[in-house]
């Protein structure tokens, strides 16, 4: 991720490909991707063995669904059900539970989760936690997030931009980034909600609007 460049990065459910130096008649990093097509690529990348264990896949890539089905039946994944139990390379995703232009979201753990001092949006008897993650997503998730920009000129550009090509127009750079949101967790620490990094961003909870789900890859050997 670090290794790519803005130009050579973007968000697509269309034409999804990846390179990386070392790749047959590539040297560049290259992500033109959308959120399952990105975690699918990684995990055959480094040959863990994940995907070969999921049994529902129907069409060419592996689904949100299928990826959702496989945590949910420990499949492919050891579903993890408290938010401290996260490490870095684990997965989380979400399934909207009401209707939506995608059907949902996944992305990869990229920190153990911190409790923190609460901010808007509190939730009464939740305790939040911030964790660093790595996606490919059509928005930014906080103002540290590498897709995030500040700069109100370039802010301006990029709805232009995306209002040109008919896509949603929003003001920070899309693609493949870090970035960090907060997870919610009751006093027995099971996740009951997620919300972006940025202050008063709205609050997603569990089942009533996002269908959450957390798992381990059950990596080869191990």
């Amino acid at each position: 991720m670090a290794h790519t460049m803005q130009k050579n990065n973007s968000y697509s459910n269309s034409r999804i490909y990846t390179e990386m130096p070392g790749d047959l008649f590539a040297s560049k990093y290259v992500v033109h991707a959308d959120c399952s097509s990105f975690v699918e690529n990684m995990f055959y990348r480094s040959k863990s063995g994940v995907l070969e264990q999921i049994r529902t896949k129907k069409y060419s890539h592996y689904s949100l669904r299928d990826f959702y089905s496989s945590i949910a039946t420990s499949e492919a994944f050891i579903r993890l059900n408290k938010v401290v139990d996260l490490q870095p390379g684990d997965v989380v995703m979400w399934l909207y539970v009401e209707h939506h232009q995608l059907p949902g979201h996944i992305l990869f753990v990229d920190s153990n989760p911190v409790k923190i001092e609460p901010y808007a949006p509190m939730v009464d008897g939740l305790d939040q936690y911030e964790v660093w993650v790595i996606d490919t997503s059509q928005e930014a998730k906080s103002l540290d997030d590498t897709r995030y920009v500040a700069d109100e000129k370039t802010r301006q550009e990029n709805r232009a931009r995306g209002a040109e090509f008919g896509t949603i127009a929003s003001p920070n750079y899309k693609g493949v980034g870090r970035g960090h949101i907060r997870l919610y967790a009751d006093t027995a620490g099971e996740i009951k909600g997620v919300a972006f990094g940025f202050p008063n961003s709205r609050f997603h909870p569990q089942e009533t609007d996002w269908r959450i789900a957390m798992g381990r890859p059950r990596v080869k050997g191990n």
